[in-house]
C-alpha cells in the first residue's frame, strides 16, 4: 500500500493531512510496509491493523466501486466515511476525476460504499491470483 509514506492512522479520525511515517516505527502487515509518525500510532495499528488501514486494499475507491482496480495510485485524496478510509489517486493537487465522482455520480458514497463493498471480493480474489 503506497500511501506515500503517510502515517494511515493520522489519515483516520482527522480531516487534516497525514503526517509522514517514519522508518523506526515501521511494521509490515497484509505483504506491506506501514510506516507511522510516532510509537502510539504503530501499537495502535497493530493491536486493530483492519481499523486503520484503507478499504478495498488500498485502491481507488471510485475504480473498486464500478468494478475495477485504476491504474493510478491512490496515494492522494482520502475520504473518511463512517470511520473507515476511502483512497483516491492524487489530482494534481485538487480533487481527482475519481474523488469527484465518488460525490457526485452513482448515488454518492452511500451508493458507492455498497457497491464497492460487494465488487471487492471478487476482484481481491483476482488480484490474489496474479
Amino acid at each position: 500500500v503506497d500511501l506515500r509514506r503517510t502515517d494511515c492512522k493520522t489519515r483516520v479520525g482527522a480531516r487534516e493531512p497525514a503526517l509522514q511515517g517514519k522508518p523506526e516505527y515501521s511494521f509490515e502487515w497484509m505483504g506491506a510496509k506501514w510506516l507511522f509518525s510516532s510509537q502510539d500510532n504503530l501499537n495502535l495499528f497493530k493491536a486493530s491493523p483492519e481499523k486503520y488501514a484503507p478499504q478495498y486494499g488500498g485502491n481507488c475507491s471510485y475504480g473498486v466501486s464500478e468494478g475495477y482496480i485504476s491504474r493510478k495510485p491512490a496515494n492522494g485524496m482520502f475520504e473518511i466515511m463512517e470511520g473507515k478510509l476511502y483512497l483516491f489517486p492524487n489530482g494534481n493537487n485538487s480533487p481527482s476525476g475519481a474523488y469527484n465522482s465518488w460525490w457526485q455520480s452513482g448515488g454518492g458514497p452511500g451508493r458507492r460504499i455498497v457497491d464497492g463493498d460487494l465488487n471487492w471480493p471478487k476482484i481481491k480474489v483476482k488480484l490474489e491470483s496474479r
